[in-house]
């Protein structure tokens, strides 16, 4: 579960699943937005875990653009990559056959060097490179924006480094029952999940901070 304070409320309020947070002050909205992306230096706003430990710019993942988001962007492969290392480090026959037959590759490849006329050297390959030689990603649904949200929500329960998800303004692409069955699904993965709108959502339970900077719950269910 994680905590989430701004600086114009008396107490926090809990991210615990899906939040979905309305701010329907222009300016104010955008100082958000903008301090979801600095993190670090946030004055108005702050993040922190259930032992009071806030957190780091690299423990968010914002998705402001999710249409043009990339899934598959080098940051998050590199967080798949150590992952799938991780767990196969723990598999010690896998790794050990991995291990082996890499060695003969690279034997086989270094005597080849040695017959050409030019003098060839090369590095040691690593599991993380061999990752990336044989093309591993995530499969993407491009079929619609909500099974592609559903891919990054699937994404980001793997992600250990990454603590919070913020979807920015998506709510205009989904309906109630998309927003519904999203619930449903970060539920069932146990992540915490922020969407920072500009509207109220029916079907939803609504976190408001009006125009008059009045905060309040309304349940439009």
């Amino acid at each position: 579960m994680i905590n989430m304070n701004l600086s114009i409320l008396d107490s926090p309020i809990k991210i615990n699943g899906l939040l979905y947070l309305v701010i329907q002050d222009q300016g104010y909205y955008a100082e958000i937005v903008k301090e979801m992306h600095q993190l670090d230096m946030a004055t108005k706003l702050k993040l922190f875990d259930s032992k009071f430990q806030s957190l780091k710019e690299n423990e968010l993942l914002v998705i402001t653009d999710v249409l043009g988001f990339d899934i598959n962007s080098s940051p998050i492969i590199r967080l798949i990559y150590s992952d799938l290392e991780s767990q196969l480090n723990m598999n010690i026959e896998t790794k050990t056959k991995i291990d082996y037959y890499t060695d003969q590759i690279t034997s086989l490849i270094s005597h080849e060097m040695l017959e050409h006329e030019l003098s060839l050297t090369m590095d040691e390959i690593t599991t993380q490179e061999l990752f990336k030689s044989l093309g591993i990603k995530i499969q993407v649904n491009q079929e619609s924006i909500f099974l592609k949200m559903l891919d990054i929500i699937e994404t980001f329960r793997y992600l250990s480094k990454k603590k919070c998800l913020v979807f920015i303004n998506v709510s205009s692409y989904l309906s109630t029952e998309d927003m519904l069955s999203l619930n449903e699904y970060i539920q069932l993965c146990q992540v915490s999940v922020l969407f920072l709108e500009r509207h109220k959502m029916m079907g939803m339970t609504n976190y408001v901070l009006d125009d008059d900077f009045y905060f309040y719950k309304e349940n439009m269910i």
